[in-house]
């Protein structure tokens, strides 16, 4: 039997051997998952919501993502609209107090929490099983 399309370790370290390859794109499953995460995301941030449990099941149901794959590029996505959005307010004032928009205290605050939670949620990922990531996403 073949170890990759059953989703086991190939002789190079995990394959990804059941999503079709990077190029050439297609509308049927990169285009939707465009339009999808657009449209999703555009939601999410204008509800204040992490993009996370919007981009996670995209990626799972178009585009046939495992949980951890999914998750993975949903962090990676996450990531560059953070560095746009920091990008884009880090030199604006609050509007009708003299102070940054960005409150930087709070993040010197908040940011040491949410790195360990990241780096203890990426050794959970990596040793539990599909399902058990599923079930609590």
């Amino acid at each position: 039997a073949n170890a990759s399309a059953a989703g086991g370790k190939a002789a190079g370290g995990l394959s990804f051997e059941y999503h079709k390859p990077l190029l050439p794109l297609d509308w049927k499953h990169d285009g939707a998952t465009l339009i999808c995460a657009t449209v999703g995301l555009i939601i999410a941030a204008s509800g204040g919501i992490g993009g996370g449990g919007i981009l996670v099941p995209i990626f799972m149901l178009v585009l046939g993502f495992r949980p951890k794959h999914a998750i993975a590029l949903s962090n990676f996505t996450i990531l560059g609209g953070a560095i746009a959005n920091t990008a884009l307010n880090a030199r604006k004032r609050h509007p009708q107090l003299d102070r940054p928009l960005i409150d930087w205290d709070l993040i010197l605050i908040m940011e040491p929490l949410t790195i360990f939670g990241a780096v203890f949620g990426s050794l959970l990922s990596k040793v539990l099983p599909n399902i058990v990531l599923t079930v609590s996403l």
